[in-house]
């Protein structure tokens, strides 16, 4: 994640590079989950996304969302 970039913008980058893996777009997407496109212009540009938000638009692109956290303190490898 780059400097300063916040958990948010990041997903909103990560999906935007999978709407076009997906042949996809904001508009589309919006439509497929019965949303206006401010909404979804909104919610990318704020990086703004509901656990719910991001399950619909796993559903609708046919993705797996899958977050990991790590000790970074501990000799433990072991993820959660």
């Amino acid at each position: 994640m780059a400097k300063n970039q916040t958990i948010g913008q990041k997903v909103a980058e990560d999906l935007k590079v999978m709407l076009v893996r997906r042949d996809s777009n904001k508009t589309k997407l919006a439509k497929d989950l019965g949303v206006s496109g401010s909404t979804i212009y909104t919610k990318f540009l704020r990086g703004n996304f509901s656990t719910n938000d991001l399950d619909n638009i796993c559903k609708a692109l046919n993705l797996t969302c899958e977050i990991k956290f790590k000790l970074n303190d501990s000799d433990d490898d072991s993820e959660q």
